[in-house]
């Protein structure tokens, strides 16, 4: 049956998986796991595109791979991804440097490693994509400067080496970050192609000059994810910083109904002038029927409605503006308003929260 398989798409493009998952009381049994594997099978695919290598064992080390893939495989390949899940001590960037190349890399738990392998610089040259969680022993900016053109990364909870002495290392193609872990210094980083930022939700973060020098520096940010931001005071500061900005998202903490409304900068000018897309989060019951129809009359209603008070220094109005709501914080008072002004969206139990989309078309 597989060779009738191979033979049919012998010449189309395809994407090919590989999950090995090994349980506990078997952790050393990964190098008879991949000998199972067709291989043979897999190398008769010439029009393979991309493959993803999926592991979830204990140990994971630098022999896992050798001798496994045949060379021809890397050659022929465009992508590949890792998706490693370890628990084990033993360091896995020696594993990395293992693999002649790849394109994308997801690990969670497991042990980094201080001393990174200087194979993993010709491994890391084509990577493009790193999620990493619950790593410890993570050296993030060595771990940078051997990836030269990667244009995403998240790191969740890893435990950070910090290097204060470090040069600054220049990412030239990120242009989204995500770091939401402890002792990440934002001034050891430039970044300018950043697109995309997700604020940290560590408050010792929020309060270092660092962070928000990092994004004055950076003004080629369009869109910032601030749900992390717990006081009104961080959004007033964010926009008299990032002015540019087109798309936020924000949640009821920050109270950036108020904020956008009613703050203006050190200029007199209102607050993210520029902005086109906004989704505020709420997750608790209470009132903000005033509140969201004095933001609806400054920022989203055009001066043509009779309940129109646009600034004139605010430049455009909001093309998308969404709130989402938790089931549990739906509240009576505010239905009326966002029958009015709103249409629902999504909706439980299809997904976890209520969404209610502005319909700025049927107010102008």
């Amino acid at each position: 049956m597989i060779d009738a398989f191979v033979a049919r798409i012998k010449q189309v493009p395809v994407e090919v998986f590989i999950y090995i998952h090994l349980p506990e009381w078997r952790p050393r049994d990964i190098k008879s796991a991949l000998s199972t594997i067709p291989f043979e099978n897999i190398y008769r695919i010439s029009a393979i595109r991309h493959l993803n290598i999926n592991i979830m064992a204990d140990i994971i080390n630098e022999h896992t791979f050798m001798n496994v893939f045949d060379p021809i495989l890397w050659d022929r390949i465009e992508t590949l991804s890792l998706v490693l899940h370890s628990d084990y001590t033993v360091s896995i960037n020696p594993f990395l440097g293992y693999i002649p190349r790849f394109d994308s890399l997801y690990v969670t738990g497991g042990v980094f490693g201080v001393e990174i392998s200087p194979r993993l610089y010709i491994a890391g040259q084509k990577v493009t994509s790193i999620w990493l969680k619950e790593v410890t022993e993570l050296p993030l900016v060595a771990l940078l400067r051997m990836t030269p053109i990667l244009k995403s990364l998240t790191v969740l909870n890893c435990e950070l080496i910090v290097d204060e002495g470090a040069d600054i290392c220049t990412m030239a193609h990120l242009e989204d970050i995500r770091i939401v872990s402890d002792g990440f210094t934002w001034n050891n980083i430039r970044c300018p192609a950043l697109i995309r930022l997700h604020t940290p939700s560590e408050p010792n973060q929020l309060e270092t000059d660092a962070f928000w020098n990092f994004i004055s520096s950076t003004q080629t940010i369009t869109y910032i994810s601030a749900h992390s931001f717990h006081k009104p005071e961080y959004l007033v500061r964010l926009g008299s910083v990032c002015p540019q900005l087109h798309s936020l998202e924000a949640s009821k903490p920050s109270n950036p109904l108020r904020v956008l409304a009613n703050k203006t900068n050190s200029l007199g000018d209102t607050l993210f002038p520029n902005l086109l897309n906004l989704v505020i989060e709420i997750y608790e019951p209470q009132a903000m029927t005033v509140a969201l129809k004095h933001f609806l009359q400054a920022r989203c209603l055009p001066k043509q409605n009779p309940h129109g008070q646009m600034d004139p220094h605010t430049k455009p109005l909001l093309k998308n503006f969404a709130i989402r709501i938790s089931e549990h914080a739906m509240y009576d008072p505010n239905t009326h308003l966002l029958e009015q002004y709103f249409t629902v969206t999504e909706s439980p139990p299809t997904c976890s929260m209520f969404r209610y989309q502005f319909s700025q078309q049927s107010h102008q």
